[in-house]
């Protein structure tokens, strides 16, 4: 005789495979981020000051605070789901743009535009969570606290990797942008 699946037993399957989903998504995002976070500033400088390049960080957080201000009526409009899907292949653009562009000006576009795009992809991340954790509030600090031991691991392991791809003598930024770009394939 089958025995009934009851509604809690499969939310709580439903809840646990969703967050080894959620955890593998941000694994892959922290790495896609982190292997290009500490080159950005050296890869601009082959194009402008570093006046120039701090300016292009300031606004790039900028339009981050306005993308978190205007991010309410955009998901209520379009859902968190589709605009993941949205940032993330606009931030995989963003990449391959910056590892073959050689115009100032479209560099630097697409930098900012990249560095816009990844706070706010984490933010997404943030609301899957909160959906998958619904009412069972006191499991809310160790998920967390899981999700950022697993970018701090991330970021430690990428700049390892990153040193790999850049190699010795000049660098070339190519190799390190494409495959922070293929890395957000599995992701989305």
């Amino acid at each position: 005789m089958p025995i009934a699946v009851t509604v809690e037993y499969r939310n709580e399957t439903r809840t646990k495979g969703g967050f080894n989903a959620l955890y593998i998504a941000l694994l892959l995002l922290s790495l896609h981020w982190a292997v290009v976070l500490y080159i950005n500033s050296s890869y601009l400088e082959q194009f402008v000051s570093s006046r120039v390049v701090s300016i292009l960080y300031t606004v790039g957080a900028l339009i981050t605070i306005a993308g978190f201000l205007y991010a309410s009526p955009l998901l209520s409009k379009i859902g968190n789901l589709r605009l993941s899907i949205i940032l993330t292949i606009l931030e995989f653009a963003a990449l391959l743009g910056m590892a073959f562009i050689e115009n100032v000006y479209v560099a630097m576009t697409l930098f900012v535009l990249h560095q816009a795009i990844v706070p706010i992809l984490l933010f997404n991340l943030d609301i899957f969570m909160e959906e998958l954790i619904g009412e069972k509030e006191e499991s809310t600090g160790g998920r967390r606290g899981l999700l950022l031991t697993i970018m701090s691991i991330t970021a430690a392991c990428a700049s390892l990797g990153m040193g790999k791809l850049l190699g010795t003598g000049i660098p070339d930024f190519t190799s390190v942008y494409v495959v922070s770009a293929l890395i957000l394939i599995p992701f989305l």
